[in-house]
């Protein structure tokens, strides 16, 4: 099993939270709070590009265009992203809007690294299309 270390080395990222998402540009994202990364790459992505997707979280919409009592929620220009779930979701999400989507990134959390043009490692989740 890789060490956090040597996925950090690997990625180049800066030390930070446990998701880190590299863009198809090259663009490296990783912030201390697994919410802050998550909301950083659907924002690079384009939130109306992933609104149309019409996820499920958890029962409840993941991009909303208004809030919603009792669920942990970020607000980004006029849209709510739904944030109340584990990381481990969050990534499972992005791993499956990048193939949706035809996006390359690449996400690594602790090991291994898994890339969406690869579909060698589907992930399992609780998000719904």
């Amino acid at each position: 099993m890789q060490k956090k270390k040597d996925v950090d080395a690997m990625l180049g990222h800066p030390p930070g939270g446990k998701l880190a998402v590299t863009m198809p540009d090259g663009k490296k994202i990783r912030h201390r709070y697994a919410p802050d990364t998550f909301v950083e790459v659907l924002e690079e992505i384009g939130l109306e590009n992933v609104a149309r997707l019409d996820i499920k979280c958890r029962y409840q919409p993941l991009i909303s265009p208004r809030p919603i009592p009792d669920l942990r929620q970020r607000k980004s220009g006029i849209y709510y992203i739904n944030v109340d779930t584990h990381w481990r979701y969050m990534s499972t999400m992005l791993y499956r809007i990048g193939i949706t989507l035809d996006i390359d990134l690449k996400l690594a959390y602790g090991a291994p690294v898994y890339y969406t043009k690869n579909k060698k490692y589907p992930l399992k989740s609780q998000i719904s299309f």
